[in-house]
């Protein structure tokens, strides 16, 4: 039967061809014979059409899709033609003449749709492929048997090696023994647990080696079963650089802060609790780390200033002005008390959170001390030397100008004797030492005025000041105008005598160096302070003097900034280049109540406004007169 069914074939799709290419009724007529020719040969309707079906499939389909359909329809016709002689004997032969065409219907949508998944699935590749060989990360796709289906460029690139010396072959026939067998584990753990897993990885890379973190998962097919395992390298070698980099210099600093002694450094939680605490911090402070750490730093702090809530106000200072520095009283965990210097500095994350506060303690109780004892002495040999330029002041007012008087009445009492009157030379002689007798007076008091006025102990500092404004207006030619509030008489001896040499100091240096026509001299209150200024019109200082550089100073200078700092008081020197030079002297003042003395409005410095509230308002002195040679001002 096999074979009267392929010999029948033979004839067939020939026949079938033809027809299709060329429909006729001769055609037709040969399908009806070959009808014929089966049932004589004994072949069924199913012969038929698996006949038709294998010879249609072997006939190539148009391009088009309505030749398509026509191509269809006429190979339709060809088989009824065919089944005609089996219609007399067979019935059904319509309902599956049906089936046949709905089974042509459908296998061609299923050639559509196979050839449209196709073209997806082609698409998707490409799509793919683009995506995997532009990744920056080395990717690859291995069997479960480890051997490689597919690696990327960067694969290649990476490795040194293309692709078709990569698929096919597993780790160890293109790594070292160590590296394969690593990655052959790590593959092995992910097939055993069916899930991704992250692993760091290091791998020779054809520059040295790398160090990944390698992304493994597996890959699944329609029925779920694991067929092979997917790997995406990320290079963090640069990375892992940085961070032993980091680590390192965190390693330094951390052992550069815990081994010093000399300051305490340590960290502050934002809310002031400590998180820090080196070996400097457990000399200096007494409490150990583990006393410590976590504790609010308030306990270091006297009673007063935590009263006035300092710890608090010292962390708001550091967050305004981005660092906080100051001095103050600490105290230790036995009770003692030291002298510190304090820098709070916050300490902020990338995205400016802040995270806390670094804080830098110094004991500088001994420089205290130090200063401490400085400054007494200081005050000690300035009250000597006031002393004494007392002394010599009234010596020379009492014995000195005695004898020259007594000499001057002798002087006189010689000049009218007869004896002498009668020879005019020794008149001539008489007369020119009277006068050189007179300017020896007037130099010697003078002299005893610049050493210590006596008008500042009996009269006060601003009937001094103004004794010693027109003497020096006088004999320079400067015009000097004075502008003092009466409250300045309430100041203690010490602050009126420094006020007065600053002010005598000053005035010196103008008429030596500034080259000035006029000098302003005033004190006013200002916030709770006295304040004195002298300022010229004359030529300024090149650079402000800098008063923690004592070498650059003129003992003048030097002398001014010791008495002030000796009554706690304040000096600055405020050069303006073109418009002269002011020296400014502020002290602290409170004058108690009931004084007697009334004052008026206060005012700001340089303002001479009407408003003013003076003792006086005086002008000594014009543009006439003889004027003081001007060397160049420091």
């Amino acid at each position: 039967m096999k074979a009267e069914l392929r010999a029948l074939a033979r004839r067939y799709t020939p026949a079938l061809e033809k027809f299709l290419d060329r429909p006729h009724e001769a055609a037709l007529e040969r399908a009806y014979d070959l009808g014929r020719h089966a049932i004589s040969s004994g072949l069924g309707i199913l012969d038929m059409a698996r006949l038709h079906y294998d010879a249609f499939a072997k006939v190539p389909p148009p391009a088009s899709g309505k030749r398509r359909a026509h191509h269809l329809r006429r190979a339709g016709a060809f088989f009824l033609e065919l089944l005609s002689p089996f219609e007399a004997a067979h019935r059904g032969f319509s309902e599956l003449a049906d089936r046949l065409q709905e089974r042509n219907r459908r296998l061609e949508r299923e050639i559509a749709e196979r050839r449209q998944a196709q073209r997806a699935a082609e698409d998707s590749e490409a799509q793919l492929r683009g995506i995997l060989d532009h990744s920056p990360a080395v990717i690859f796709l291995k069997d479960t048997q480890g051997r490689y289906l597919r690696v990327n460029r960067q694969f290649e690139k990476s490795f040194g090696i293309i692709a078709s010396q990569v698929v096919g072959r597993r780790d160890h026939q293109l790594f070292s023994r160590n590296q394969a067998s690593k990655f052959l584990a790590n593959d092995r753990k992910v097939l055993r647990q069916g899930a991704p897993m992250d692993f760091e990885e290091i791998a020779r890379y054809r520059d040295g080696l790398h160090t990944s973190i390698v992304s493994k998962f597996p890959v699944r097919g329609p029925n779920g079963r694991i067929y092979a395992l997917c790997g995406v390298a990320t290079d963090i070698t640069a990375r892992k650089r940085m961070e032993e980099a980091l680590r390192q210099s965190e390693e330094r600093f951390r052992l550069l802060v815990s081994n010093v002694k000399d300051y305490a450094i340590y960290m502050l939680y934002p809310d002031g609790r400590v998180a820090s605490w080196n070996a400097g911090a457990e000399r200096i402070k007494g409490w150990r780390r583990d006393e410590i750490i976590g504790k609010h730093y308030g306990r270091f702090f006297t009673a007063a200033d935590l009263r006035n809530r300092a710890p608090r106000a010292d962390l708001e200072k550091a967050l305004r002005a981005g660092r906080y520095e100051g001095e103050g009283w600490r105290v230790r965990k036995d009770g003692s008390r030291f002298w510190a210097n304090v820098i709070v500095t916050p300490v902020r994350g990338h995205a400016g959170k802040l995270l806390g506060f670094a804080k830098v303690t110094r004991d500088m109780t001994e420089r205290r001390l130090a200063d401490e004892a400085w400054r007494q002495l200081s005050s000690k040999i300035l009250h000597a030397q006031e002393t004494e330029r007392k002394r010599i002041s009234r010596e020379l007012h009492d014995e000195t100008g005695q004898a020259l008087t007594a000499i001057s009445v002798m002087l006189a009492a010689l000049k009218h004797d007869p004896a002498a009157a009668a020879s005019r030379s020794v008149a001539r002689k008489v007369a020119h030492t009277q006068q050189l007798l007179e300017r020896t007076m007037d130099s010697i008091h003078h002299f005893a005025r610049e050493l210590r006025p006596a008008m500042l102990d009996e009269l006060g500092l601003i009937p001094a000041l103004r004794s010693h404004a027109k003497t020096f207006a006088q004999r320079t030619g400067l015009r000097v105008r004075l502008i003092a509030n009466p409250v300045a008489e309430l100041l203690n001896n010490d602050q009126k005598t420094v006020f007065f040499r600053v002010a005598q100091e000053s005035l010196t240096n103008v008429a030596k160096h500034a080259r000035a026509s006029r000098v302003n001299l005033s004190i006013y209150k200002s916030a709770g302070n006295l304040i004195m200024e002298i300022s010229d019109n004359g030529r300024s200082f090149r650079d402000p003097p800098d008063a923690k550089n004592r070498h650059s100073q003129r003992l003048g200078l030097l002398g001014m900034q010791e008495r002030v700092r000796l009554i706690n008081g304040r000096f600055v020197i405020k050069p303006q280049p073109g418009a002269g030079t002011t020296v400014c002297v502020s002290v602290p003042f409170a004058p108690n109540k009931g004084s007697g003395i009334i004052t008026g409005p206060t005012r700001s410095p340089l303002n001479y406004g009407k408003n003013s509230s003076i003792v006086g308002r005086r002008s000594y002195g014009g543009a006439a007169g003889p004027q003081v040679p001007a060397r160049s001002r420091r």
